[in-house]
């Protein structure tokens, strides 16, 4: 005769259901973990790709508009000179730098005109003049200043470029986030009144500090202070610094 057969219940104990909860919220905490690693690499991938477009943009155009310099001296060219130079605090970009080069401006005209980048507010822009200035007769007034040997005229175009550079309609901005520019000259090319150069530089190396100004912006529209402890880290967190030598004619 056959015995029936019996079922029995299994019942977890409470140390089973503690010791499953323990693991599982261990592997909870790695799969955390695993997910802000992965989050943090694709937002410092993202700010580098935004950092290095704008570096690249910068640099090129500096470069394009340095090796196309118009250069004379009033020694060499009497009444004939084409000044160049940059306002700097030793060799960190203060404002501006300037020269005059070839462009083709978004009104059509395609010709040679003074053209500078001004730094204001970690914003690099770019100037380029290419119609009448008030109180000249044309974008051309540039042509024959002597600020190498005639102080006056130096005190007058640096005066001037500091009202051009409040005309929005020439500003075209490059760059956000730029923290500094540092302009090294090879051979270390002497500068009269400490803003003019008296020849070109066989070569200018371009050093640009630059944030992720995207990823601070979206920080600053949640209402967080510039001078927030999120804020600031993140524009460490970001920052990149670019070099580029760049040999002239």
């Amino acid at each position: 005769m056959k015995r029936p057969v019996r079922y029995t219940k299994t019942h977890y104990t409470l140390v089973e259901i503690m010791v499953a909860i323990a693991i599982l919220v261990i592997m909870m905490g790695f799969l955390f973990q695993f997910v802000i690693g992965a989050q943090r690499i694709w937002s410092s991938s993202e700010s580098t790709s935004n950092t290095f477009d704008q570096a690249q943009i910068v640099l090129q155009l500096i470069e394009n508009d340095l090796q196309s310099t118009l250069y004379a001296n009033d020694k060499e060219y009497p009444g004939h000179s084409i000044p160049m130079g940059v306002k700097r605090t030793g060799s960190l970009l203060d404002n501006k730098l300037f020269m005059v080069a070839p462009d083709s401006s978004a009104s059509g005209n395609v010709g040679v005109f003074l053209v500078m980048y001004a730094l204001d507010n970690n914003e690099l822009s770019r100037y380029v003049f290419d119609s009448p200035i008030p109180g000249y007769a044309n974008p051309h007034c540039f042509y024959g200043f002597d600020p190498v040997t005639t102080p006056g005229q130096a005190s007058a175009f640096m005066g001037l470029l500091d009202v051009l550079e409040g005309d929005n309609t020439k500003k075209n901005v490059l760059a956000t986030g730029v923290q500094e520019v540092r302009l090294d000259y090879m051979p270390n090319t002497p500068l009269a009144g400490a803003n003019f150069f008296t020849s070109v530089p066989s070569a200018v190396r371009i050093t640009l500090t630059v944030y992720d100004a995207r990823a601070v912006q979206r920080l600053l529209d949640q209402g967080l202070a510039a001078s927030s402890t999120p804020v600031t880290d993140k524009i460490d967190e970001t920052t990149r610094v670019f070099t580029k030598v760049i040999f002239m004619r």
